[in-house]
């Protein structure tokens, strides 16, 4: 592996790296920054040339508790949207953040995506055919969303069948 360039954070901030997603010729680089005693969500776009932070708090990846962007998806013709978590006291709450070019970013109301009383986490947002689709968890298991525009979404059955290991033999 050869370093091909350092994401700039500042000095006195611990970035933290979940994901990373090439959307034409960019790479978007998602996590969380500890600053002080709070993490604020990130993302940085590398164009080949330079970076793009992104500020989190004119994008709604900060504020109070902790706050971390998991992943980014690009579906032609919808934009950009972001998955992760923002927790408040005990409770993780799913984010998520719409963008039409990748740099400008709106957090969603909390309520946008869906989550069980016991609240959940995105960890994942991919492009399946004709829509996103977000894979997390919550305390009582795995999650699943879609949602045709990145905006509104919709829960869907994950799979709960907890599966038996099986030894192997020699």
């Amino acid at each position: 592996w050869v370093v091909e360039a350092t994401v700039p954070v500042a000095a006195g901030e611990r970035f933290v790296p979940t994901g990373v997603t090439a959307v034409g010729g960019r790479l978007f680089v998602t996590g969380g920054s500890v600053v002080g005693g709070a993490t604020e969500g990130r993302i940085f776009v590398w164009d080949g040339m330079e970076w793009t932070t992104i500020e989190p708090r004119a994008s709604g990846m900060a504020g109070t508790g902790e706050n971390q962007v998991a992943s980014v998806a690009y579906r032609q013709g919808i934009g950009f949207v972001a998955g992760g978590v923002a927790r408040r006291g005990d409770l993780e709450i799913p984010a998520a953040w719409v963008s039409s070019d990748g740099i400008a970013w709106r957090r969603l109301p909390d309520n946008a995506v869906p989550a069980p009383a016991g609240g959940g986490a995105i960890h994942e947002i991919v492009v399946a055919g004709n829509r996103f689709v977000a894979a997390g968890n919550s305390r009582s298991g795995p999650l699943l969303w879609t949602s045709s525009d990145g905006r509104r979404w919709a829960s869907v059955d994950a799979p709960k069948k907890r599966y038996q290991s099986i030894p192997w033999c020699s």
